[in-house]
Formats: structure tokens, C-alpha cells, sequence
């Protein structure tokens, strides 16, 4: 006998023994349950018990785990009906753009089956701009429904700012009867959001809810000027007790005071100013930095005037360079050119100068102010720190881009050929990257690409 006559017949020995083995598992099992679990390609529980499957007994159970071991069946969990829920929520903002209101209100039902609050949250969102009056109610309870105190602001705010689209394509009388109905419901759930707003515990977390409801109370549907400015008095007075609240972090003070000064309210502006004075220095600073864009050119002035004071003043390193950063830019859109070279120059750290410089000299190019823009320029070009040839071509081409984007093409290419006689002097892996920075003509047409600083 041959190796291969052995190796056959030991195959063939092999497979009578597992077809033994199979055999006797089946005769363990029972011929007939395993018939039945071939009638159909997916059994459930609830269908087996309903169709009486025929099993000894040792009960359902425990024939279907003796099948899953002997490889005749595979189980699987049923799918979690809060993920069945949410992928139906899913389909229906896919589809949202394009539904007719009755789909709408079977979609707002099936939001209102969420059981977790941000995906409810989310999906009233989505679905705010096509809620037609019908729905309203059923919306709002959804909104309601929501368990977190601030998720629920943000979700009564959703719904309350939900333009009507049911009036739309109605005539005469009966589009503004429509129309008023859903005035009335959706200046009711915005004082509603409002009222919820003021009671969330934490301050935090209700700084944060005020300013979603501020945007509703500046627009409130159909009400009298007397209501809106009730309305808008109840937020902004809570709003600039926690702008200057200790519990409140002050990027979240800034972005009160930020929306206060952005409000259609007369008088905001001066009343957000006020209160970003009374800061401690530190917070006054951030405040005065992040008020000064939304400022009339006066007060502007003065604030960045203060901020200015308050970043020279400050002794720590980190600190300093991140105020002289964002204050150089600030003064430079407000015209003040020359001063903010002066502090773009004073920034210690050296990528992060040659980043607002190039912002200030594109400012001043754009401006019409050459003479600052040339200035700037020449603080690049003779910047100590342009000793390390890596970082002088990223300086140089940052001015470059800056100069480029603002359409002085000849100075900016001019800066280009510095960066470019800079690569010859960089490291032969560093050089493979220069032509990066370095892809203005002297007079081309376009930038083909922006450089990274720092």
C-alpha cells in the first residue's frame, strides 16, 4: 500500500466516524425538532412556542442550546428597540427635507419614542424648520419629555423657533388664522423655554440655556413690542447676573457678554461693556478682546485701548504672547496699524510673531497702509530669530502669503525669493518640503497654496 492508498483510507475513516458522530447527535437531539428547525431559514422564540415546536422535556431552552453546540443553529440577540427606534428617527430626518406634514407628524411621533435625550434633542432640531402647526403640540411634548434640564431648554427652543409652513399655500383668511395660531403656540412655548432657562440648577448649565432661548426672545411671532422687551429684560438681566458670577468659567462670561453686545436691544452694547470692566484683569482682558468686534467704532477704540494696558501688564510668558496674538489682529482691523506691528513684534515666541505679522502687514496692505505694511515686512526680513534657516523660510513665506492674499503680488514675491535663497542653506530633508512655501512668482496671477505657521 502507497502513502496515498494510507492517507485515503484514512479520510475515509475519518469521515465515517464524524458521520457517526453526526448521527448520534441528531438521534440525541431528536429527529423531529431538528426536522422542524429546517422548515423555516429563522426561528424566534415567541414562533417556536407559538407553533408548539417539538421538544421532550427538557424544554426549549435546552434543545436549542444542544443544537447551537452541535453547529446545527446560530443565535443572535434581538436588536435593542431603543437602536430600532433610533434608526427610524434616522430614516425620517434623511427624508426630512422633502416630507408633506402628515409624514411630518409621524416622524415627530417617532422622535417622541426616543428614549435618550440627545438624540431627541437632535432630531427636534432637525426637524424645527418643517413643523407645520398641526404638529406643534405633539412637538412640544416631545420637547417636554426630555430629562435634562438644559437638553429640555434646548429642545422647547427648537420647537419654538420652528417657522410655520402650514399657512404657506393657504389663501385669505385662512392662512392668517393658521398663521396666528402658530404665532400663539410658539410664543408660548418660547416663554415656556424661557421659564425652564431660569430654573436649570448650575449656573453653568444655565448661562448656557438663557443664551439658547436669547436668539427666540429678540424674535418672538406676533408679539407687542411691550412683550418682546418684557421678555428679552427677564433674560438679559439674568444673563448679566451670571456674567459675573464666580460658578460661571470665563470663556463662558465672554460668550454672555458676546451676545449680549450681538442683540437687537437698545442699550446692550453699553450694558455688556460695563459689565466686562467690572472683571478682575485677567477676565477683563478676554472680555474686552471678545466684545471689541461687535462694538461701534468708539467704544471699540477704548476697549482695545484698555486691552491693550492689560496685555503689556501681564508677566507671565504663555499668557502674554497669547493676549499680544489676538490683540495685534484686533487693532489692525480697527486701523490701528502701527501699533499692532508694534505688538506683533513684541510676541516672544518666534512662530507664532511671524504668524500676526503676516496678518497685520496684510491687514495694513489692504488697508492702503503701505508704509506699515513695509514695516512690518522689514521687521520679518531682519527678526533675529531668522537665524535658523527652517524658520526664517516659514516667516518669510508667511508675510508672503499674507501680502499675496492681499494684492501686493510684487512685495510678495519679492519675500519669496528671500525664502527661496533661505531653502538652499536647510538640511536636505527639510528642503524636500520648502517648495511649499515657496510658490509665488514675482508677479503671478494666483497663490497656489497656503503655508503652515508654527
Amino acid at each position: 500500500m502507497t502513502v496515498l492508498d494510507e492517507e485515503a483510507a484514512f479520510d475515509r475513516e475519518f469521515e465515517a466516524k464524524l458521520a457517526r458522530r453526526r448521527a448520534s447527535r441528531l438521534v440525541r437531539l431528536g429527529l423531529r425538532p431538528v426536522a422542524w428547525l429546517a422548515l423555516v431559514p429563522v426561528w424566534t422564540e415567541q414562533l417556536a412556542h407559538a407553533c408548539q415546536f417539538p421538544v421532550d422535556d427538557q424544554g426549549l431552552a435546552a434543545f436549542l442550546r444542544a443544537a447551537e453546540q452541535a453547529g446545527l443553529l446560530r443565535r443572535r440577540e434581538p436588536p435593542d428597540l431603543a437602536d430600532l427606534a433610533l434608526q427610524r428617527v434616522e430614516v425620517w430626518l434623511r427624508a426630512a427635507p422633502g416630507l408633506p406634514a402628515p409624514l411630518i407628524a409621524e416622524a415627530v411621533a417617532a422622535v417622541a419614542a426616543l428614549e435618550h435625550d440627545a438624540p431627541r434633542v437632535e432630531a427636534l432640531a432637525a426637524l424645527g424648520g418643517r413643523l407645520p402647526a398641526p404638529v406643534l403640540p405633539a412637538a412640544a411634548a416631545a420637547a417636554r419629555g426630555v430629562r435634562d434640564p438644559l437638553s429640555r431648554v434646548a429642545a422647547l427652543a427648537a420647537v419654538a423657533g420652528a417657522p410655520s409652513l402650514a399657512a404657506a399655500g393657504t389663501a385669505g383668511s385662512m392662512s392668517e388664522t393658521v398663521g396666528a395660531r402658530t404665532d400663539a403656540a410658539a410664543r408660548a412655548l418660547t416663554y415656556e423655554a424661557i421659564d425652564a432657562a431660569l430654573t436649570v440648577s448650575a449656573p453653568a448649565a444655565r448661562a448656557e440655556a438663557l443664551l439658547r432661548v436669547l436668539p427666540l426672545v429678540d424674535e418672538l411671532p406676533g408679539a407687542s413690542g411691550s412683550a418682546r422687551l418684557a421678555g428679552r429684560e427677564r433674560v438679559r438681566a439674568a444673563l448679566l447676573q451670571l456674567a459675573e458670577a464666580p460658578d460661571v468659567e470665563p470663556a463662558g462670561r465672554c460668550r454672555i457678554l458676546v451676545a449680549l453686545a450681538a442683540g437687537k436691544s437698545p442699550g446692550q452694547v453699553d450694558v455688556a461693556l460695563a459689565a466686562a470692566r467690572r472683571l478682575p484683569s485677567p477676565e477683563r482682558l478676554e472680555a474686552l478682546l471678545a466684545l471689541a468686534p461687535h462694538l461701534p467704532a468708539p467704544l471699540r477704540q477704548g476697549a482695545l485701548g484698555e486691552a491693550d494696558e492689560l496685555a503689556v501688564g501681564l508677566t507671565e510668558p504663555h499668557a502674554r504672547t497669547l493676549a499680544l496674538a489676538r490683540l495685534a489682529p484686533a487693532l489692525a482691523d480697527a486701523g490701528q496699524h502701527r501699533r499692532a506691528g508694534q505688538l506683533a513684534g513684541a510676541i516672544a515666541d518666534q512662530r507664532v510673531r511671524a504668524h500676526v505679522l503676516a496678518q497685520v502687514a496684510a491687514v495694513a496692505r489692504a488697508a492702503g497702509d503701505t508704509a506699515t505694511a513695509s514695516q512690518v515686512t522689514t521687521q520679518v526680513l531682519t527678526d533675529p530669530a531668522g537665524t535658523d534657516p527652517e524658520l526664517r523660510v516659514r516667516n518669510l513665506t508667511a508675510v508672503a502669503h499674507g501680502l499675496a492674499v492681499a494684492g501686493d503680488r510684487a512685495e510678495a514675491g519679492r519675500l519669496a525669493e528671500h525664502a527661496r535663497s533661505a531653502v538652499a542653506e536647510l538640511p536636505t530633508s527639510a528642503a524636500a518640503s520648502a517648495p511649499l512655501y515657496t510658490t509665488w512668482p514675482s508677479a503671478g496671477p494666483s497663490v497656489r497654496s497656503r503655508p503652515t505657521v508654527g
